[in-house]
């Protein structure tokens, strides 16, 4: 091999390692399709969860309110209180089912 063989391999040599320094710290920065396809998916759960939470505290503060407008005789407080208790009961089971069934549908993704 002549000296100006060796240069011109020594020449690709290089160029080849900065090519792939400059990939390898491409994709440290660029997060995977896979990687933010998952983020979504936690940041989705994440808003869904948060919704169900404040829907749960806007229930029970209207439960509140009404149970304080309603008169105060002990039988019917209790009678319609329970009547109440009953009907949240039902829209939080179906809006359990609702999850449960979501969660179902689409494969949880494990958090790291």
């Amino acid at each position: 091999m002549t000296y100006k063989e060796m240069q011109k391999v020594m020449r690709f040599i290089r160029k080849m390692n900065v090519q792939t320094d400059r990939k390898l710290r491409r994709l440290q920065l660029i997060p995977s399709p896979a990687l933010r396809k998952q983020n979504l998916r936690h940041e989705q759960w994440d808003e869904t969860e948060r919704k169900i939470r404040a829907l749960l505290r806007s229930a029970k503060s209207t439960h509140v309110r009404m149970l304080a407008a309603q008169p105060a005789t002990a039988t019917s407080a209790k009678t319609s209180s329970r009547l109440r208790n009953d009907d949240i009961d039902r829209r939080l089971e179906r809006l359990i089912r609702l999850v449960e069934r979501q969660k179902k549908t689409r494969p949880e993704d494990k958090r790291a």
